[in-house]
């Protein structure tokens, strides 16, 4: 009967947690001891405010973006160089190691500001 009891209490306890889960609460989280919510780093890249004109815009300002180092950057100043201005954003999907995923993440950074 106790161990009977006993696996009550435990499954009743149990059912609690699942309906009235405690949030987590790390043990750094205590008031006046909140971590910051930006982290500033001397090697971190700054963030866009912008969006970044892919017919301007420099290697190093290419490199900025998520996913372009400066391979990408300079296969891009070349498509750029050898074909003229982009005229529309999916030409970028035609330079080389650019490819759907990095299209995805590309697609809210940057812009094509068609030339005159």
């Amino acid at each position: 009967m106790r161990r009977f009891l006993r696996i009550l209490v435990g499954l009743a306890l149990l059912s609690l947690t699942l309906v009235f889960p405690r949030p987590y609460t790390s043990p750094q989280a205590a008031p006046g001891n909140l971590p910051p919510l930006v982290t500033v780093s001397a090697t971190a890249r700054p963030m866009l405010d912008e969006l970044l004109d892919l017919n301007t815009a420099t290697a190093s300002q290419l490199e900025d973006l998520p996913g372009i180092g400066p391979v990408r950057a300079k296969a891009i100043l070349d498509y750029r160089e050898k074909n003229g201005p982009f005229q529309q954003f999916e030409e970028l999907a035609a330079v080389k190691g650019i490819g759907p995923a990095l299209m995805d993440r590309l697609r809210p950074l940057v812009t094509v500001a068609i030339q005159p």
